[in-house]
């Protein structure tokens, strides 16, 4: 999930789609055609709103990873030994 998060993060930007496989491999495939230029603002907001997807499941299915980042990035103490669902 992570890798597939990096990757929809890097192709929003110009540079990082550059060196994304599947632009590199689509664009051998497209050699010699006349080039179609759409609109990339439907493909920004699709892509906003998978990273936010993807970035909800990495927070939901690894409570405990997320909060151990938190507390080393910020330095403070969430506890990752107590339960917040109720049983």
């Amino acid at each position: 999930m992570v890798y597939i998060l990096f990757k929809i993060l890097l192709g929003m930007l110009v540079i990082g789609a550059r060196f994304s496989p599947t632009i590199l491999l689509s664009s051998f495939l497209v050699l010699g055609r006349k080039s179609k230029w759409n609109p990339i603002g439907l493909k920004r907001c699709v892509c906003i709103l998978g990273a936010t997807f993807i970035s909800i499941c990495i927070v939901f299915f690894n409570p405990d990873i997320v909060a151990l980042w938190i507390n080393g990035l910020l330095g403070i103490s969430i506890p990752v030994d107590k339960n917040y669902v109720p049983s």
